[in-house]
């Protein structure tokens, strides 16, 4: 991803190593980035917390208004899709456990690390997806 122009709140400062986009956003002076694997990464201008992405966010599209950002949110902790977190779910993530791993999906957080705490969003979401 490549930024220029006015960067007077750290707009166009594009974060390192951000890689696997999808879709770029940009608001007045933050913008927002959609990787592949759901994550939205946010930069710039924070004053109403328009760049802090709630902890584990997943989004499949992203848009950013003047003070404001929006992602149209999956079902956390459907790794295989099927509408609702339910024990094929906890299979999947049990099998990428441990750092840096091969299914990002099971990566609930995205941290980087499937652990403890990416089991701890998946049995808050058990059930039907909303």
């Amino acid at each position: 991803v490549t930024a220029w122009g006015d960067s007077g709140d750290g707009e166009t400062s594009v974060p390192a190593n951000l890689s696997n986009v999808t879709a770029i956003a940009a608001g007045a002076n933050h913008a927002l980035a959609l990787r592949s694997d759901g994550i939205v990464v946010a930069w710039g201008l924070n004053n109403f917390n328009q760049c802090s992405v709630p902890t584990g966010t997943r989004a499949t599209k992203i848009a950013a208004g003047w003070f404001h950002s929006i992602a149209v949110s999956d079902c956390l902790g459907d790794i295989n899709d099927d509408g609702q977190v339910n024990g094929a779910d906890l299979g999947g993530l049990l099998a990428f456990w441990g750092p840096d791993p091969s299914y990002p999906r099971a990566d609930l957080n995205g941290d980087g690390v499937v652990n403890g705490a990416d089991l701890g969003l998946l049995l808050s979401n058990w059930g039907a997806c909303r």
